[in-house]
């Protein structure tokens, strides 16, 4: 299979793609067809050298799959699941933890593969009616989001939240009080300059966005 690995001390003059064989699993191991993935700037960070990595690292923190084949002891996923990454695949519960904080892409390989091996509990189902290539744009702005409006904003049930419209990945992810209650986000942009009138965009938080609208920032799918 083709594998893209990072030479140190990095630079993008030291992305390579190289001729791999498919990994073996173990027991509670999944493999995953990777069919798309997504950039984002901790991904560009990583390729520059910004982030340090070890030697022939492959990058990409964020994907969207299928499970092609399972170890003898997985018990949550069946081949033909389609599935997206998580960016903390070791931090499953609890507090964090130094140890628990390896993020994808850099302290480990990522997902600039055809294939990847990766522990059953590291991945999470894909959104219904979500493409992969929908999918793959999801896991870090969703974290992102997560973080700045419950985390940090504590945003609570039955309130709203409105989003500026910095740009497409953070603000097309009003996703994260799904289930919740929490009711509404805003983005005010709609990719245009935001005018004094403009008439926000709205959407509770209960309803993923429109995926014709997602995957086309970012993202890009193996053929």
């Amino acid at each position: 299979m083709q594998q893209i690995q990072l030479a140190q001390p990095g630079g993008l003059e030291n992305l390579k793609l190289t001729e791999v064989e498919v990994p073996t699993l173990n027991d509670h191991q999944v493999l995953v067809r990777v069919q798309a993935s997504s950039l984002n700037y901790h991904d560009l960070l990583v390729a520059l050298g910004k982030i340090p990595t070890d030697n022939n690292r492959v990058p990409l923190s964020d994907c969207g799959g299928e499970i092609v084949d399972i170890g003898n002891a997985v018990s949550k996923w069946k081949i033909g699941d389609q599935v997206m990454s998580s960016c903390f695949p070791n931090w499953l519960d609890g507090q964090p933890r130094p140890e628990l904080l390896s993020f994808i892409g850099d302290h480990q390989d990522g997902y600039a593969c055809e294939y990847i091996a990766i522990a059953e509990t590291a991945l999470t189902a894909t959104p219904k009616g979500w493409s992969a290539l929908q999918a793959a744009t999801l896991p870090c702005a969703g974290l992102t989001v997560w973080r700045a409006l419950i985390d940090e904003g504590n945003l609570q049930p039955g309130e709203s939240s409105i989003g500026a419209g910095y740009g497409w990945g953070v603000n097309i992810c009003p996703t994260v009080g799904q289930g919740d209650g929490r009711q509404g986000h805003c983005n005010l942009l709609e990719r245009r300059k935001i005018r004094p009138t403009a008439r926000p965009r709205c959407g509770p938080f209960n309803q993923l966005p429109n995926p014709a609208a997602v995957g086309q920032s970012g993202a890009r799918g193996n053929r």
